[in-house]
């Protein structure tokens, strides 16, 4: 299966914004350490910072070489290769710590929090931070009398949970590629999604450890919101998935596939499909963890 989840606009306006894949880390360089800001020393140039870019660090010069740095909590990687403060009013949650032991998978837990908005937030930005092992995680938003019961973790199938009745019920906020421990979902200026007032944000739970010791960890997401006379382009999610792939073992294969969504969206509605694109995360293939 391969998925696709893009955040557009239906609208005139245009502005399109640049996302980064979940991938080993970039060349050239290869940084491990964290920045809290931009470290002292010399930027990279347009190049480097672009190729830092596709696994979300930013790019310095250390000994005359290019090099990746991945940006501590509460900061980007922006495009001009420097570390930049997310921005936004910010509000956060910590989950409970998991073990899986080794060789363990996890499937069929979902997790929730419930905001407790007396208002409606309009989130440009979204941070998830974990080491619980979590091989990638889909963050949906729900009435909080939708899936009603204790914050936490709990079996989806004990509150009847699943995806496309939750996007229905709310919408989509942010899927973690995979395997990434550190991400920030960062859309444009002007651009963000509507939670209305009395949210509840609901995810599946993925654990793989394929190492040979237990992993003991826990997730913590934040969300950034904008004030709402700041908001220019209101978004909305567009989901895609290819669920007929037959991959054989040691072979190189290719897929493709087409989707006439125009001619299905006239037929719904009268119009032309008319969206701009502002955020793309592609989720499927082999991934390493991003810094």
């Amino acid at each position: 299966m391969y998925r696709f989840i893009a955040m557009i606009a239906l609208s005139s306006a245009a502005l399109a914004a640049c996302s980064s894949s979940g991938s080993a880390p970039a060349q050239p360089g290869n940084g491990d350490a964290r920045d809290a800001g931009p470290p002292p020393l010399p930027p990279c140039d347009a190049a480097g910072a672009a190729t830092c870019l596709t696994t979300q660090q930013a790019c310095r010069l250390k000994g005359g070489q290019p090099t990746c740095i991945a940006c501590g909590e509460g900061s980007y990687a922006n495009k001009a290769g420097t570390c930049a403060p997310i921005g936004g009013t910010r509000l956060a949650h910590a989950f409970g710590e998991f073990t899986t032991n080794p060789g363990q998978e996890v499937r069929g837990m979902c997790r929730s929090w419930t905001l407790g908005n007396a208002t409606d937030l309009w989130v440009q930005s979204v941070e998830l931070v974990q080491n619980e092992a979590s091989h990638h995680s889909n963050w949906l938003f729900v009435p909080e009398t939708s899936f009603d019961g204790p914050d936490g973790m709990w079996k989806c199938a004990d509150r009847g949970y699943d995806e496309l009745t939750a996007a229905l019920a709310g919408g989509v906020l942010y899927a973690q590629s995979t395997q990434a421990t550190h991400e920030v979902q960062r859309f444009p200026d002007g651009a963000a999604i509507h939670l209305p007032a009395h949210a509840r944000i609901i995810s599946d739970i993925h654990l793989l450890n394929a190492g040979s010791t237990p992993i003991t960890g826990h997730a913590s997401l934040a969300v950034y919101s904008l004030d709402p006379s700041e908001v220019k382009h209101p978004l909305m999610p567009f989901h895609m998935t290819y669920q007929a792939l037959t991959i054989p073992p040691r072979a190189t294969s290719r897929f493709t596939g087409s989707c006439p969504l125009n001619d299905a969206f006239q037929s719904a509605f009268g119009t032309p499909f008319d969206a701009k694109l502002y955020y793309a995360v592609p989720i499927g293939g082999p991934r390493g963890p991003r810094p």
